[in-house]
């Protein structure tokens, strides 16, 4: 099954036979999905793309066989410096010993060249598939960076959960708030942390916004911080499970320990 992306995929295609880079393009230019393809006649040209204009490329297509550099030479270079680009290996010289190598260096897919056309049709399916997985995560590392930037000095605690609880991401706020680094929270699940009297109404809360994506409860419970005293925070949640770019549960928290007394009690 393959996806159609709006924009066109950019390939950079790495074969020393020009013969083949030719025809590989015109085949994709056939296809659906919209290509620009970039075809260079050996590794090193292939490497002084990616070392300029890196950003740019969707997609590496490579011949394993090829002289000076050969293709998995090539797939361990890339993934070196561009550990996530899809990098899919377009060979004549196939072999059960060359697939188990690519696998081992980080190759995306593996794909035997043949004298059969629709080959084209199953590499341009690849290609679009693995393209179409990378700029959605390069969208949400975006989003994930763009996030860490604009809470980087926020006063609240905020902390991205799964569905059972379990820390994903938090604020740098914490370690101001809680004494926790951040580091030291995630992967962690949250209500071990909540005091025994507001663990089931914090849980419940919780379950809400689980179960109703519409909802944004209140809550007010106790954490305790890295110093073992009762951290009084006010939290609301939302549901953004769905969100590819969020995948959680986001809980914003705003500590309130100054309105309480030191028995736990509101001050009068």
């Amino acid at each position: 099954m393959s996806v159609t992306i709006e924009e066109p995929i950019a390939v950079l295609h790495v074969d020393d036979e020009p013969a083949i880079l030719d025809i590989t393009e015109r085949y994709l230019e056939r296809e659906e999905q919209t290509f620009d393809v970039r075809p260079v006649e050996s590794a090193a040209a292939g490497l002084e793309i990616l070392e300029t204009d890196a950003a740019s490329i969707d997609c590496v297509v490579s011949d394993f066989r090829m002289p000076e550099t050969n293709g998995l030479e090539f797939l361990e270079a890339v993934r070196d410096d561009h550990p996530d680009l899809p990098f899919v290996l377009f060979t004549g010289q196939g072999s059960e010993e060359i697939a188990i190598d690519a696998i081992r260096a980080g190759v995306t897919d593996y794909l035997q060249k043949g004298t059969d056309p629709s080959q084209y049709t199953v590499l341009a399916n690849r290609i679009a598939n693995a393209a179409a997985q990378f700029r959605l995560e390069r969208e949400v590392e975006h989003t994930r960076r763009r996030f860490e930037k604009l809470v980087e000095h926020t006063v609240e605690v905020i902390p991205i959960l799964d569905a059972e609880g379990v820390i994903q991401y938090v604020t740098p706020s914490s370690e101001r708030v809680l004494g926790y680094e951040p580091t030291e929270l995630v992967g962690e699940q949250a209500f071990d942390y909540v005091h025994p009297e507001d663990l089931d109404r914090t849980v419940g809360q919780f379950m809400k916004t689980v179960e109703n994506p519409d909802s944004f409860p209140e809550v007010e419970y106790r954490f305790r911080g890295a110093d073992g005293e009762w951290v009084h925070l006010f939290g609301r949640a939302k549901n953004m499970l769905d969100d590819p770019a969020v995948e959680g549960i986001v809980s914003y928290n705003r500590d309130v320990t100054d309105l309480y007394s030191g028995d736990g009690a509101p001050e009068s």
